[in-house]
């Protein structure tokens, strides 16, 4: 019998060739997602991950403070999976993606072992019974390499949806198991699966809320699949049923303390999406779901808010739906075991793919992560039924497809920036993508790109105020306020999602435009809205600040450090204030570093810390801020400069003139300043802690000839001489008309012994400036080395003549002609 054969019928199934299968599976699941591990967070991660501070006590893990929609806000279990991997790799992304590697793999194997054991029950086993093993491995390596499943897979925060289907399939898997062992309940290995099966149950419960399905659809499978009716169903395990609908109650307590997901889902989470309206896009989305689970291409990862509003544009999906509804019904009514796949994937949809609105996303392909196993399933099946022992190949090509297909999709989420450019160009509609996309041009600095994206969500979603807001800040980086602040006063009359960011944006613009009290009135009605947000109070000082009310702002930045002392922002502000108003520099330095302390990644802070001690003369301190006031924005020449300076006092003159250099070449125009510096020290007669300074200035900036004549000027005085001779000749090239450099390289060459050739160039300096006494006088002294000494003698003359009071030149004549 050929492998294949024996694989298919099982007649030599071993536990080796079984763990093979399962490392095959593995290494599949690893050729699709190993590229993975480092792509960054992107959308939801931020909030539900980076900016979750729950995530970073064990204390807190269980019970976040997220109510405002967050993907892990309300879902316990998933909290505690990112919490898990903040205390092994903190933000470093590897052990979230292998995270959701893990659970995703642990989900296909769940799936494949429900396969196998549902093929061989009593009610299928003479059918599929043989290849049960085979049949259920396809299903689980198409399933998991299916390109549709990558958003649950590779957008970490939608671990919410694979987490859960893992604790769904873990659910039947357990149940099967239990009543495999007997029907009576009673048996001690039955009651432990049972029991793992119900703690499945309530996890799921508590990773998110599709989980509701699970009890009622383990009703319909023990009924189709194990008792063969309800009536069986009800005698023999009434009491299990009844203890996995317990597992609502606290699904419904997480559901009343996040209070409708904070307000993104129910029926009145967005005034324009009513349930009708949800409820026609779901019949378009429902479409979209059964094709991609075909045809797994032009994959979306974000659909955004766009809605379908009249019945005429998905007429036609509207009665597919209600096709395969009744369909599914009427199969199940006619051939339960079929139907129940068919129901299966309805329930697990419905909760988000019905009437009931999800205000932030309309449709999402990670909604079809769970229901896809049904699809799979099916297929897998209908195919054995039709060509049997074939269907492993035909199988096996399409594992290989959608594997590379899987492949290449992840490569999409390697930057979010490249993420949201896919969705414009896949899903034009979509206004939330055209703003991020506008967002990731202001970032870059391409305004001319920008403002074309920001304009276009616009118009695609007119009443939501953040595509407003987004193109008030852009006009804002553009330094045009007064538009910017047109935009900020109609994103007010709208909706805003990140009220604090809009208000400190619109505040910023009006006391740029020196409309103080506008700013105030835009502070306070924040604060009338959200009376205890520390932020609130931030916006209001600074406007105060702004106005010169110092006192006020003073007020405003403590009593936001009463609500959050973690407040950088107010600590720093607060520090603004004392330094600049009360002039009491040692506690507004305190204030300081308490700020850069809390917000250890803003540079602004941490420059306030460096700038202050530069400015007390403590040096030594300022260079740790500035160093890290580097890292994060590495090209400021301006913080380059104070760092460099900072250095310079130190005496540390070659690590100054590293930095130096660095700032010169992403900024020329400090030249003169570094000059001076190196200037200063050759004053100070110190020409060897000049070199560095000066070499620094003239490998920046080679073509300028200022800073090769410094360098060589500073070379001679070292005695040097000869290595100063190239920079003079290029400093020549540029300015051949500049008497100073004529004239001191030809005192170069004249300390080389060169005297010929200085006195071409003191016969060209003369040319540029003849009344100059020194360079007659220097002259001089080329010619009597040259032995020319009546020349010489004639050239102290006339640099007596022009300076009557230059010693040098007498004394020489003097000797020259006795």
């Amino acid at each position: 019998m050929d492998m294949n054969n024996s694989f298919l019928h099982g007649s030599k199934s071993t536990g080796i060739r079984f763990f093979l299968f399962l490392v095959a599976l593995f290494l599949i699941v690893l050729a699709a997602y190993g590229g993975t591990f480092r792509s960054p967070f992107i959308f939801d991660d931020v909030k539900s991950i980076k900016d979750n501070a729950s995530i970073r006590q064990w204390s807190t893990a269980l019970a976040s403070d997220l109510h405002a929609g967050e993907t892990a806000s309300g879902r316990p279990i998933l909290n505690l999976t990112f919490a898990i991997n903040y205390k092994i790799s903190g933000l470093d992304v590897w052990s979230y993606h292998a995270t959701n590697l893990l659970i995703h793999f642990l989900s296909g194997l769940a799936l494949l072992g429900i396969v196998r054991r549902t093929l061989l029950l009593p009610v299928l086993r003479e059918r599929f019974g043989p290849p049960a093993f085979m049949l259920g491995w396809l299903v689980a390596a198409i399933w998991l390499v299916h390109p549709l499943a990558t958003e649950s897979v590779t957008y970490i925060v939608q671990r919410a949806e694979s987490l859960m289907a893992l604790f769904y399939l873990l659910t039947f898997y357990c149940f099967i198991r239990a009543v495999s062992v007997g029907q009576d309940g009673q048996n001690g290995r039955n009651i432990r699966w049972l029991g793992l099966s119900w703690l499945c149950c309530l996890a799921g419960m508590a990773a998110k809320e599709v989980m509701v399905s699970a009890p009622v659809m383990l009703v319909l499978y023990d009924a189709v699949f194990v008792s063969g009716s309800f009536r069986e169903t009800w005698r023999w395990r009434w009491r299990w049923h009844a203890v996995y609908a317990l597992t609502w109650i606290p699904l419904v307590l997480l559901m009343i303390h996040v209070a409708g997901r904070g307000g993104t889902v129910g029926f009145f989470a967005e005034p324009e999406i009513t349930p009708w309206v949800y409820a026609l896009t779901q019949c378009w989305a429902f479409v979209r779901y059964l094709w991609l689970s075909v045809i797994p291409h032009s994959l979306v990862f974000d659909y955004g808010m766009y809605v379908y509003k009249s019945l005429f544009q998905v007429w036609w999906q509207m009665l597919l739906v209600i096709a395969f509804v009744s369909a599914s019904f009427y199969l199940y009514y006619k051939r339960p075991r079929a139907g129940w796949l068919a129901l299966f994937y309805l329930a697990v949809l419905a909760p988000t793919t019905t009437i009931i609105p999800v205000a932030t996303q309309v449709a999402a392909e990670h909604r079809m992560y769970l229901p896809l196993a049904a699809i799979v399933t099916a297929a897998v099946l209908l195919g054995y039924h039709f060509i049997s022992r074939r269907i492993l190949p035909v199988g096996l090509a399409v594992v290989a497809v959608f594997a590379v297909m899987t492949f290449v999709r992840n490569e999409v989420y390697r930057s979010e920036d490249g993420l949201w450019m896919d969705v414009v160009q896949k899903y034009p509609v979509n206004a939330r993508a055209h703003g991020n996309v506008g967002n990731m041009f202001v970032r870059l600095g391409r305004m001319d790109e920008a403002l074309p994206c920001l304009k276009k969500a616009i118009i695609l979603q007119p009443t939501y105020g953040d595509h407003y807001n987004n193109l008030g800040y852009a006009c804002a980086m553009m330094g045009d306020y007064g538009k910017a602040a047109q935009y900020y006063a109609q994103a007010s009359e709208r909706k805003i999602s990140q009220t604090e960011i809009f208000s400190t944006n619109y505040c910023q613009a009006l006391m740029k435009l020196r409309r103080f009290d506008e700013a105030m009135a835009v502070a306070r009605n924040f604060l009338d809205i959200n009376p205890k947000s520390a932020a609130g109070h931030v916006i209001m000082g600074n406007a105060h600040s702004a106005k010169k009310n110092f006192s006020a702002a003073e007020a405003c930045f403590r009593k936001a450090l009463e609500i959050d002392d973690k407040n950088a922002e107010a600590w720093n502000n607060l520090g603004n204030v004392i330094a600049l108003h009360g002039g009491r520099l040692a506690e507004a330095l305190d204030l300081y570093k308490k700020a850069a302390a809390l917000a250890p990644l803003n540079a602004d802070i941490q420059d306030n810390v460096a700038r202050l001690l530069s400015q007390l003369g403590r040096w030594r301190e300022a260079v740790p801020y500035f160093e890290a006031e580097l890292a994060i924005a590495p090209d400021d020449a301006s913080v380059r400069i104070g760092y460099a300076d900072a250095l310079y006092r130190l005496q540390r003159f070659a690590e100054a003139a590293k930095q130096y250099k660095i700032s010169l070449q992403k900024d020329p125009s400090g030249q003169r300043y570094v000059g001076g510096q190196a200037a200063a020290l050759m004053a100070k007669g110190n020409p060897e802690a000049a070199y560095p300074l000066a070499q620094a200035m003239a490998d920046a900036l080679p073509e300028i000839p200022a800073a090769r004549v410094l360098l060589a000027n500073i070379l001679v005085a070292m005695g040097r001489a000869e290595e100063s001779l190239p920079h003079y000749q290029e400093a020549e090239k540029a300015e051949p008309a500049r008497v100073e450099i004529r004239y001191n390289h030809a005192v170069a060459l004249t300390q080389c012994g060169r005297y010929t050739e200085a006195a071409e160039q003191y016969e060209e300096a003369l040319k540029l400036a003849p009344h100059q006494a020194i360079i007659h006088h220097s002259y001089a002294f080329a010619l009597e080395k040259l032995g020319r000494v009546q020349e010489a003698v004639s050239r102290e003359k006339e640099a007596l003549r022009l300076q009557p009071g230059l010693q040098e030149a007498r004394e020489n004549l003097s000797r020259l002609s006795p």
